[in-house]
């Protein structure tokens, strides 16, 4: 009875971890994949992908995520349409740390934390700048409601963890 309870508990939770995400992306040009969690809508402008909540009306939305993709010799253009995307629905914005230099599965990066409001609310934001092995850098973005962080926290962090070099 007890290897029938746990072989149904392994078999839900693999379930579970399998529908949290719903497709993955591949960037041929930067040579990097990652996964689009379920029940988020993707929106791709120039270099910019959109990520958020697809049933929620504008004021309503947790969690949203961003990506910049850019030469790597345009690291402050960049920056500066980042800063421009982000400022359109961020406000009050103060960093919550010093930069980080890190490795995001063997990719160099730079993980930047932030507090903001988000839709009048406050935000929790986390920036990653990573150097996957294609020509190209990508900046992340994520962007998840103070209270709905445990919540969304996890879902936000296997985003991001999800960018793998192709």
């Amino acid at each position: 009875m007890r290897k029938m309870l746990v072989s149904v508990a392994a078999t839900f939770a693999f379930v579970l971890s399998a529908s949290a995400y719903a497709e993955v992306k591949k960037d041929d040009v930067a040579k990097v994949q990652y996964e689009i969690p379920a029940g988020m809508k993707v929106t791709t402008q120039g270099n910019m992908v959109a990520i958020e909540e697809d049933k929620k009306a504008e004021g309503a939305k947790e969690v949203a995520f961003f990506i910049s993709t850019f030469d790597k010799a345009d690291q402050q253009k960049a920056m500066g349409e980042m800063d421009t995307v982000l400022s359109s629905f961020l406000k009050d914005v103060k960093p919550a740390g010093d930069p980080a230099k890190d490795k995001l599965n063997g990719m160099d990066a730079v993980k930047v934390k932030a507090t903001a409001t988000f839709g009048g609310k406050p935000a929790n934001v986390t920036m990653v700048i990573l150097q996957p092995p294609g020509p190209k850098m990508l900046i992340i973005a994520g962007v998840v409601l103070t209270d709905k962080k445990d919540t969304w926290g996890p879902i936000a962090g296997k985003f991001i963890g999800s960018f793998k070099p192709l």
